[in-house]
């Protein structure tokens, strides 16, 4: 299987319903509202730190690298996600996003004695694969263990979603489709009238 039919099949895979019923297509559609208001946003980071951004950087490319065509950094991923947190995430969310991207420094710390970043591509590779079977151990659980998926606060009681890496993958994969590159060189889409615009209205031509 190539990178492409890969990155197909991933999305493919997420289409499923999320928890409370939302489907992929539905967050795909937040995306695209995003990437809309990223084109009047400051283009400096406004929720990220520089080494949250370093970290979120390093970790984007190990989940959608540049081969042969664009990786997630070609296609502005972690503005994308510094959007999403400043404009549209609940506090809550963005507080738990953020304590998981400082917890992915400490983790590297801990194991190779410098930041995630900073971190050889073998040991980066170590930490995500760590933290991706954490993510595997957690959706078994909620296959396993049926339940009302929220609480009595409305909250989603799923418990791979809430991981850092489950969300950080999530939020990777729909800023990458819902980009330029990502539409073009992945997918091979053609837009119409010829032109990228996340959000374009088509004259009838009836």
């Amino acid at each position: 299987m190539n990178r492409r039919d890969a990155l197909q099949a991933f999305a493919a895979a997420a289409a499923t319903p999320l928890v409370g019923g939302v489907t992929f297509d539905h967050v795909l559609e937040m995306g695209r509202t995003v990437r809309q208001t990223m084109a009047t946003a400051p283009t400096a980071l406004r929720t990220l730190t520089p080494a949250q951004a370093q970290a979120m950087q390093a970790l984007a490319e190990i989940i959608i690298p540049a081969t042969d065509t664009p990786g997630a950094n070609d296609a502005g991923v972690t503005e994308f996600i510094d959007t999403l947190l400043t404009d549209w995430m609940p506090d809550d969310e963005r507080d738990s996003f953020l304590v998981g991207i400082d917890d992915l420094d400490r983790r590297a710390q801990a194991s190779f004695g410098s930041p995630f970043a900073k971190c050889s591509e073998s040991e980066q590779l170590r930490t995500t694969t760590s933290m991706d079977a954490e993510v595997a151990e957690l959706l078994a659980l909620d296959r396993a263990a049926p339940y009302d998926p929220y609480d009595a606060g409305n909250r989603p009681r799923s418990r791979a979603p809430r991981h850092f890496f489950y969300q950080m993958k999530r939020w990777t994969l729909v800023g990458y489709f819902t980009s330029e590159v990502g539409m073009t060189e992945e997918l091979q889409h053609d837009f119409l009238p010829g032109e990228w615009d996340p959000c374009r209205v088509l004259e009838d031509s009836r």
